[in-house]
C-alpha cells in the first residue's frame, strides 16, 4: 500500500470487501458476527444467558 493514495487506498479496500463478501458465509461465522454485533448495540446484557453469566462471575469476585 506504501505509494498510494487515500483514493487508491479506498478503492482497494472496497474491491476487498466486496470480494469477501460474494463468498458464502459459514453458519457459525454468522452467528459469531451477530453475537458480537448484538454485544456492541447492548442487546446481549438484557438475554437470560448474559444476566445469569454476571451473576456467577459476581458470587465468584472476592474482594
Amino acid at each position: 500500500m506504501a505509494g498510494m493514495t487515500e483514493e487508491e487506498r479506498i478503492k482497494q479496500t472496497m474491491e476487498f470487501m466486496k470480494k469477501l463478501n460474494s463468498r458464502p458465509m459459514p453458519e457459525s461465522v454468522k452467528w459469531e458476527i451477530e453475537r458480537l454485533e448484538a454485544i456492541e448495540s447492548g442487546e446481549y446484557a438484557k438475554t437470560p444467558e448474559s444476566i445469569k453469566s454476571r451473576e456467577e462471575i459476581r458470587k465468584r469476585l472476592t474482594f
